[in-house]
């Protein structure tokens, strides 16, 4: 029960209106207490939220007397304990619920909206497919009633289901029916399209229609008792298009926008037209044509056929046809093996002067022209999709040779280098005479080849030094331009896109590379060390605690011995002192407890879990002060519940066992 509890939270959770206005308070909020001095608690007080905090979660689920129910955050049941599972939203904006029905009713479920209004009683409820978050109810007919996502009735169908929408049009059917005898084969329903406002834009007629691709939607009808199927297609006004007679003894398939198929008796492969009309004949010499499934970009696609450039060798391969069905890669390549979302590498038969047999030659095309010939051992597309990066052994001037394209642009030789390395934002790590160096792909030299080792990476991915070690100055960025010269400091190095600590006279300090501005002077007694999100820390020489982040001013906090643990800037500070003495600041540096000794997550809403070593929680605002008391067992790993207080409300345990929603202002509501 409880397990089924805590899959449910993330549903209850993300079903909330973010457009909806805060929820009015009560009067009286409860006890709640505020952290004062460390340690110590202060008297029961009046919680006053802070900006950040609201509650969008419309309802509450609760559970009574082994039923369930639904109330409201202000504590209106809308919904007595009788439904025998928990209480489901079935549109996604969390306005209509569903619950099971009292017995004798018309249907197993009962429809209701957030308010409490009745809907009807029906058999199944979901989300209809699409944008328009409408909520389908299948009744006991078979038939669909369709409701608005705030539970207006749009109407009640005819329909025995929506499918997923596609372009602003939805497919509906009829109800499937059973064929008469025994078999039990059941005919599905006839198909038609709705429009987002629930008109029917084509009658229940089809057979068989499927969703749009490339502007049109397959269809067949039948043509009478013991004939093939009529097909076509429909466009977004609901025209038909019907194909004629050519091609019928191919088996034509709709491939988004054309038909193909391949026909036995020609031994090739046609493509066709929505009005029929012939894109690619017969006489092509292909045996497939069909959209691509290699991940070549641009809705391109892939051919087979007969592979000409070799005489008296009789061989398929594959090549490449345009959206107009134009071709742009011959048909003579072993295989497209791998495509990005501009890019995409193939493979020649070539097998020569590699010393290994059959090792294939590879190139690369850019929305599908050629762009790097299938002459080199190795094509690899940059990570950043900007680059084809070619190389290998070349046997006929018995060298290595690099070469570099750039969005399908001019192929750039790069003569001389024995090994190249793509870093990022258009730099190359490139050897030569067995030392190594920067290059810029437009051929600009960032850093002569003097280095044992290779650079695998830029630092933050955007600097690197020009100096004679990795740590020395002057610092430059991936146009070469100088971010920190040299002079003043000795050693530098990044430890955030946008900070630098320098060293001088055995200090260290922190630059900000943007302005050029000194964050820190130095006086930290070791580097800075970063977290996650921007933040750093280090302890100053004269003995307190440094905490940043990015290139705002930082604060101290006293003792040298304090280690920051969690930061949650600009709020609150979770860190321990010495070994075992736990300490939470605020954005301000000031002690705020000597208890909290975890901050769980993140803040959302404008509150926090907190834990204390006890193994007991409170909920802290961005003040840090206690909303509830420690006395709360978390009954899931925060890092697995994605959305804690994502509508304003948390699911807690208290330490008797009992299961408790919480609100953002540290109500409680029974479970």
């Amino acid at each position: 029960m409880l397990f089924r509890k805590l899959l449910f939270l993330g549903s209850l959770l993300s079903a909330h209106v973010t457009a909806c206005q805060p929820i009015a308070l009560p009067q009286a909020l409860g006890p709640t207490a505020v952290l004062g001095q460390p340690g110590q608690w202060q008297g029961p007080v009046a919680a006053v939220a802070a900006a950040s905090q609201k509650i969008t979660a419309r309802v509450v689920p609760f559970w009574q007397g082994g039923k369930y129910g639904l109330l409201t955050p202000q504590g209106r049941v809308i919904l007595a304990a009788t439904s025998s599972f928990m209480p489901q939203p079935v549109s996604r904006s969390g306005h209509v619920w569903a619950a099971s029905a009292p017995a004798g009713a018309a249907g197993r479920l009962v429809l209701l909206t957030d308010s409490g209004r009745v809907l009807g009683y029906f058999e199944q409820a979901q989300p209809a497919g699409g944008r328009w978050g409408w909520v389908q109810a299948l009744g006991a007919r078979h038939t669909i009633t369709l409701f608005d996502s705030v539970g207006y009735l749009l109407r009640a169908t005819p329909y025995g289901k929506l499918e997923e929408p596609h372009e602003n049009l939805l497919v509906m059917a009829l109800p499937d029916s059973t064929l008469p005898g025994t078999s039990g084969a059941v005919l599905p329903g006839r198909r038609g399209l709705l429009d987002q406002q629930a008109r029917e834009v084509v009658p229940p007629r089809y057979r068989y229609l499927a969703s749009f691709s490339h502007g049109y939607a397959p269809i067949a009808e039948d043509r009478g008792p013991r004939q093939p199927l009529r097909h076509g297609v429909l466009d977004h006004q609901g025209h038909e298009h019907w194909l004629g007679t050519t091609g019928s003894e191919a088996a034509l398939r709709y491939q988004g926008g054309f038909f193909s198929g391949y026909s036995n008796d020609k031994g090739a492969a046609i493509a066709l037209g929505i009005d029929g009309q012939v894109l690619v004949p017969y006489t092509a010499g292909l045996s497939r044509i069909e959209r691509t499934q290699s991940g070549a970009p641009g809705g391109l696609i892939e051919v087979r056929g007969q592979d000409r450039s070799v005489l008296n060798q009789r061989r398929e391969g594959w090549g490449l046809y345009d959206t107009l069905l134009r071709p742009t890669l011959p048909p003579r390549y072993q295989g497209l093996r791998e495509g990005t979302r501009d890019w995409i590498v193939f493979e020649d038969f070539a097998a020569t002067g590699l010393g290994a047999p059959d090792l294939p030659r590879k190139g690369a095309a850019w929305h599908g022209r050629l762009a790097v010939p299938a002459t080199y051992s190795n094509v690899q597309i940059t990570p950043d999709g900007r680059f084809a990066l070619a190389g290998g052994w070349q046997p006929d001037t018995r060298t290595v040779v690099y070469a570099l394209s750039e969005r399908g642009g001019p192929l750039r030789l790069l003569p001389g280098y024995t090994a190249v390395n793509y870093l990022g934002h258009g730099v190359l790590a490139v050897q030569q005479g067995g030392r190594w160096g920067l290059l810029r792909t437009d051929g600009q030299v960032l850093r002569p080849c003097r280095d044992e080792q290779p650079l695998t990476e830029l630092q933050q991915g955007l600097y690197f030094s020009q100096g004679p070690g990795p740590w020395n100055l002057p610092l430059a960025d991936t146009l070469g331009r100088v971010v920190l010269p040299a002079g003043k400091y000795e050693t530098a190095a990044c430890f955030t896109p946008t900070l630098a600590w320098v060293q001088q006279q055995g200090s260290y300090g922190i630059c900000n590379l943007r302005t050029g501005q000194v964050v820190v002077p130095p006086c930290l007694a070791e580097p800075p060390r970063s977290l996650t999100g921007g933040s750093y820390w280090g302890h100053t020489t004269d003995g307190t605690t440094l905490i940043g982040h990015d290139a705002e001013p930082p604060i101290r906090i006293a003792g040298s011995d304090f280690q920051p643990v969690s930061i949650q800037w600009p709020y609150l500070i979770a860190g321990i002192k010495g070994r075992n003495d736990w300490q939470l600041y605020n954005g301000q540096g000031q002690l705020l407890s000597t208890e909290v000794t975890r901050l769980e997550g993140s803040f959302r809403n404008g509150v926090i879990w907190a834990g204390n070593a006890a193994g007991r929680y409170a909920l802290l605002d961005t003040r840090g002060r206690a909303l509830t008391p420690f006395r709360y067992q978390l009954i899931m790993d925060l890092r697995q519940n994605w959305a804690p207080f994502g509508g304003g409300l948390g699911l807690a345990r208290t330490e008797a066992g009992t299961t408790v929603v919480v609100d953002c202002f540290g109500r409680e509501y029974a479970w």
